[in-house]
């Protein structure tokens, strides 16, 4: 018999944390689960502490391998999933003891293909932050409303993590989950490839989720391959649309969607080096990738920070989207390293 829902956890040298995710999971008040455990190549006490759980909690599936990356840690264990729904949760993280209860019931009496809730952002276990996003509802993704419904998926409900949510096992055992493998942006692009199947989305009013702000994180570390490895996936996205027949439908939203990849790749390589002249470097080699300046213009012509309901982000947003159209590196970079500044300053 299938259970209910398959939680899969992909593990890279989180010895630290590990314990404390893997007990938020299995004393769930849901206990009709599958829990896998991905070990991908860690080098630390992961895979011992993972060998632990096993003997103490028959649910638990562990897989062995080389450390090949996230994604494809996450594929290998989709590719054992039997639940009927699919969650997944970041080893560093922890989730609330009825998150998996309360999106299941809700997916089960909704008929929801997704369900999501807000986010706790906890920097430390003494400072733990409420992000709720906004009012519940429910949505049925159309041609007629994707653009609108994306933006209010990514930019105001959380919709770019795949951790805070339910997943209907036929929605990601259908999509090709081999063709991402990507250090950044992973989590929205399945997610934006998954709402061009016009999926039934709902939300929940309630923080069940905990990431943990952990600055060794992945979403944090910088590489050469960011840039190119995003503007690829991009395409892939901009092919699925073509070929879903929406893309025009989705004019408005991906150059917000392009453009919050632009902002995640620039401020990591502001994490890395804060020189303006570093950024301005990085800020030119990703437009000389077409989809960003592609996408970028068509955010003026398309007015796609119509969308955007914050007014300072808006302002923000149109200053940039600009200054890229004119190919204004410099007075980029300087804006960018000045909101950057502002956003560390406040988080220390």
């Amino acid at each position: 018999m299938k259970p209910k829902i398959t939680v899969i956890i992909p593990i890279y040298n989180v010895e630290k944390y590990l314990s404390r995710c893997l007990d938020s999971v299995c004393n769930q008040s849901l206990s009709d689960l599958e829990i896998i455990l991905i070990n991908d190549g860690s080098t630390d006490n992961s895979l011992k502490i993972i060998d632990e759980y096993k003997i103490k909690d028959k649910r638990i599936i562990g897989l062995n391998q080389k450390n090949q990356g996230q994604a494809a840690a996450r594929n290998a264990g989709i590719k054992l999933a039997r639940g009927k729904y699919i969650s997944f949760v970041d080893s560093d993280d922890w989730i609330a003891p009825d998150m998996l209860e309360t999106l299941y019931n809700h997916a089960a009496s909704e008929g929801s293909d997704i369900v999501m809730c807000s986010i706790m952002k906890a920097y430390s276990l003494d400072k733990i932050v409420s992000n709720v996003s906004g009012s519940e509802f429910i949505v049925k993704i159309t041609s007629d409303n994707i653009s609108e419904e994306s933006y209010k998926y990514f930019f105001e409900y959380e919709g770019a993590s795949l951790c805070n949510k339910l997943f209907k096992s036929e929605m990601i055992l259908n999509y090709d989950c081999n063709s991402v493998r990507l250090p950044l942006g992973e989590d929205m692009i399945l997610n934006l490839k998954l709402l061009t199947f016009m999926p039934k989305i709902s939300f929940i009013n309630e923080s069940l989720y905990y990431y943990f702000a952990n600055e060794s994180s992945i979403t944090h570390k910088y590489s050469e391959s960011q840039i190119s490895t995003y503007a690829i996936a991009m395409k892939e996205v901009i092919d699925l649309a073509t070929t879903n027949g929406i893309l025009e439908d989705m004019k408005k939203v991906l150059p917000l969607i392009v453009f919050r990849g632009f902002s995640t790749t620039v401020f990591n390589c502001y994490s890395y080096n804060n020189r303006i002249a570093f950024l301005r470097s990085k800020i030119k080699e990703m437009l000389n990738e077409e989809i960003y300046y592609h996408w970028i213009r068509q955010g003026i012509t398309s007015r796609s920070t119509q969308l955007i309901k914050n007014k300072s982000n808006k302002l923000h947003t149109d200053i940039v989207f600009f200054l890229l159209s004119k190919r204004l590196y410099l007075i980029t970079s300087i804006i960018e390293w000045m909101r950057f500044m502002l956003v560390t300053s406040k988080k220390n």
